[in-house]
């Protein structure tokens, strides 16, 4: 930390030679949109980094998780004084308000349609944005590797957190022959992993029922319209959804067009390996892409003729997609930075802050609705400063 908080040197054009450039400065107030798969880990990572930079941090957490993000709000606020770590809670209306914030940087982790509107939001006020959306990762199975091991590692990465992974296999790519070896060596895969779902608490539930809902939906969809489902499970427990494999899937189908963000997996059949590489890029580029193959040849076509934001060949989850780091810092000058610089209307609780998104529309809930969002999320807004959000922001 003390090292990475040093002055540090950068190069200097030569038209401005001798002129040397080492210092540099906090961007300044950062917000940080959470998901709800992974709320502590992805709050957490880059709020550390944006302190150990000299920023201050705003944190919305999900309302998917009103909880732990009550828990998370508690433990920070007996370390860090308000003005240098909020965290937000309520739901997505406050999310909304949230994103138009004029902050100094804006990370948002999730899906691709929410990403569009927070960048839009920002936009109005240059806001710089960092951007981890999700995407639907292909797995490609080669038509020479060991079948259990294919099946072994890809149940692995869709059993992970049910599935409710940013880089989990969306589906799986197999050749047209080994379409039953890989269904059968996979249904043996997961039963070994979990041999009962009922009870299991090793058996990941889904989030909530709103998510299970759409999960049953897509499974319904493809139903409907041709597909055939093999459930590894008689039958799931309440949000305990069984993993299940879905046959002769067509593009029209829901579970083909959406990112599927739970245990289900539709496999493919290819016939060449061109084939299967021409599928993925035919689709928009995926957040990761794991190939099981030991063949170097066949390795190296996969990683030059695809994009991807990260590729792992034998072993799914293991994929982090490769990106920048934040830059959390700026070169600037000396001096500290003002708390907030571009939110002055926070600090005083003043101006712009009664028009903030965040002002909720309590007025216009029916008052069964104020009653149901306050018992989950503290961020019912039926009176001043009853939202939950730090002070500077309550609704007036």
């Amino acid at each position: 930390m003390k090292k990475w908080m040093k002055p540090a040197r950068r190069a200097v054009g030569l038209q401005f030679q001798p002129a040397s450039a080492q210092v540099y400065q906090p961007l300044g107030v950062v917000g940080v949109i959470v998901p709800w798969n992974y709320p502590l880990f992805l709050s957490i990572g880059p709020l550390t980094g944006a302190l150990a930079a000299g920023n201050r941090v705003m944190i919305k957490m999900s309302e998917s998780t009103p909880a732990t993000g009550r828990l998370l709000k508690d433990l920070l606020a007996r370390i860090f004084p308000e003005d240098q770590v909020a965290v937000v809670l309520g739901e997505v209306d406050v999310g909304v308000a949230f994103s138009k914030l004029p902050f100094d940087h804006l990370l948002f982790t999730g899906a691709t349609s929410v990403g569009k509107h927070v960048m839009r939001a920002a936009a109005e006020n240059l806001t710089p944005v960092t951007l981890e959306l999700g995407g639907k990762s292909p797995a490609i199975v080669s038509d020479s590797v060991p079948m259990k091991d294919a099946a072994e590692r890809i149940a692995f990465g869709k059993s992970l957190n049910a599935g409710q992974t940013c880089v989990a296999p969306d589906y799986v790519l197999v050749p047209s022959r080994r379409v039953e070896e890989f269904v059968s060596q996979y249904k043996e895969v997961v039963q070994g992993f979990f041999p009962r779902l009922s009870d299991n608490p090793d058996y990941t539930a889904i989030i909530n029922e709103r998510q299970l809902g759409r999960l049953r939906g897509y499974l319904d969809d493809a139903r409907e319209k041709g597909a055939t489902l093999v459930p590894l499970f008689a039958e799931g427990q309440q949000r305990r959804l069984p993993q299940t494999l879905l046959l002769n899937v067509s593009d029209d189908m829901k579970v083909m067009q959406e990112e599927i963000f739970g245990p289900l997996l539709p496999v493919i059949p290819y016939e060449r390996l061109e084939d299967a590489l021409a599928y993925v890029n035919q689709r928009p580029r995926p957040l990761a892409l794991y190939y099981f193959g030991y063949d170097k040849a066949q390795q190296q076509r996969v990683l030059h003729e695809t994009h991807s934001g990260g590729v792992s060949e034998r072993h799914p989850a293991a994929c982090r997609p490769g990106r920048h780091p934040v830059r959390w810092r700026r070169s600037l000058r000396h001096g500290p930075l003002p708390w907030p610089r571009r939110l002055p209307h926070l600090q005083q609780g003043q101006g712009r802050v009664q028009q903030a998104a965040l002002q909720r529309r309590a007025n216009d809930l029916p008052p069964t609705a104020s009653r149901s969002r306050s018992s989950s999320t503290s961020c019912s807004c039926a009176e001043p400063g009853a939202c939950g959000a730090p002070s500077f922001l309550r609704c007036r």
